[in-house]
């Protein structure tokens, strides 16, 4: 959980240990809800998918220009309020329930990263904030060669034979 502070504050949630990402790449994805202040097209408090890839020395907000699923919904306003995250791209707003974002790595495969998520506030009002679900991290693997297929729907039955015991 990441709150939606009435009070200009960032709060981050970031893993421990580095995570290595195979050379095919990988994905990362969650199931998150969240509401975050927001008024008639104006966004001031959002979440941030960061990450790392120096063992968490320094940490940048991920690019989710190409996320699968819900992606970020807006740009955090300039207003003068304190928002550490203003100018930055985030979810934004509210997510009307529990939605699924999928970001790709492949740009860091072969790489160690560190995943993180941050809640940016300004010093105004706030809102429930970021729950997080279901944090997972996969690859793709390609589908399995198939072997047989008869869906009998051609009613060829040549290759089979049927018994009546």
């Amino acid at each position: 959980y990441g709150p939606d502070a009435s009070s200009a504050a960032e709060v981050d949630l970031r893993a421990k240990a580095d995570l290595a990402i195979p050379a095919g790449g990988a994905k990362l994805r969650i199931n998150h809800a969240f509401g975050f202040e927001a008024e008639a097209g104006l966004f001031y408090d959002g979440g941030f998918i960061i990450l790392s890839d120096d063992s968490g020395s320094t940490w940048d907000v991920a690019d989710c220009s190409s996320c699968g699923g819900l992606g970020y919904g807006g740009t955090i306003a300039t207003t003068g309020f304190g928002n550490p995250m203003e100018g930055f791209e985030g979810f934004v707003s509210t997510s009307f329930g529990f939605a699924t974002t999928q970001l790709d790595l492949a740009s860091y495969a072969g790489q160690s990263i560190r995943i993180g998520f941050r809640t940016s506030s300004d010093s105004s009002v706030g809102d429930f904030g970021w729950i997080l679900d279901d944090v997972r991290i996969f690859t793709c693997v390609p589908p399995p060669t198939e072997i047989f297929d008869d869906d009998f729907e051609s009613g060829d039955l040549l290759g089979w034979s049927s018994s009546v015991q």
